[in-house]
Parts: structure tokens; C-alpha cells; sequence
């Protein structure tokens, strides 16, 4: 694990006290095995989750850092660093914002492209989009 943080105040709980964005969650990720996850603190248990491993055409690991067309599905991160919510009052607020390595990680590794890069992505967790990113 290569972070947890609590949440904090997000749209997602004010819009709907009932939503797995309970300010007191827990957002974690486990770099070595590509997973970002939301837990529950009142229970323990995984209420959102990410990864480890994603769909995709064989060969689309070539020009995963390549793809600049937004929205569009969250593909495979692989050894991804510091998830956060974005804060209210700043652009994307509620969005999880994080930077996904592109490194070796997964169990087994999760295949990288011959253009493997380090990437920002923006990646709204309602619909689980990339909605943004830096590459």
C-alpha cells in the first residue's frame, strides 16, 4: 500500500448521504497490485474499487499513453501513486485524481505499451471515466 487517506467533504456525499462517499471513507492504493479501492470505515469493507486489471484489445497496451479522447473507460493503471478526491471550490471537484506510473505491477504484471509513461489521470468515480489527463 502506498497511500490512505480519509475522503473529506465531497459532491458526492452532499448530493446523497447514502453514497459509498461517506466523508470518513478510507482511499487507498496498493501500487504493486494496481488497485485503487474506497473502504468503508464503519464496516471495513471495500464499498468502490478500481483495477487490478481492465478489458481491453489485444495490443491497445502499445497506445494506452497515446489516447487523448476523454471521457472514456478507465484502462489498465499499473503501479499508480497517491489517489485524492479533489476538494470543493477547485476544478473537477469529486473527481479522483491520481498518478498512474505505467510501472511494472500486478500479479501477474499487467502488460505495458513499447510507449509506457507516466500519466496524470482525472477519472470521475460515478461513471468511471477518465475524464482528464497529462501524459
Amino acid at each position: 500500500m502506498n497511500s490512505a487517506k480519509t475522503l473529506g467533504p465531497n459532491r458526492w456525499y452532499v448530493d446523497d448521504p447514502d453514497s459509498v462517499f461517506h466523508p470518513d471513507n478510507i482511499l487507498i492504493s496498493f501500487r504493486k497490485a494496481n488497485i485503487i479501492a474506497l473502504i468503508d470505515k464503519s464496516s471495513g469493507a471495500i464499498a468502490w474499487k478500481l483495477g487490478p486489471y481492465y478489458d481491453a484489445e489485444f495490443g491497445a497496451q502499445h497506445q494506452r499513453i497515446n489516447v487523448h479522447k476523454v471521457p472514456r473507460p478507465v484502462d489498465q493503471t499499473s503501479g499508480q501513486h497517491n489517489p485524492h478526491m479533489i476538494a470543493a471550490g477547485l476544478p473537477g471537484a469529486g473527481n479522483i485524481l491520481v498518478f498512474d506510473n505505467q510501472g511494472g505491477a500486478g500479479y501477474p504484471a499487467a502488460p505495458l505499451g513499447i510507449y509506457a509513461g507516466s500519466r496524470i489521470l482525472e477519472i470521475d468515480p460515478a461513471t468511471k471515466e477518465i475524464v482528464w489527463q497529462y501524459t
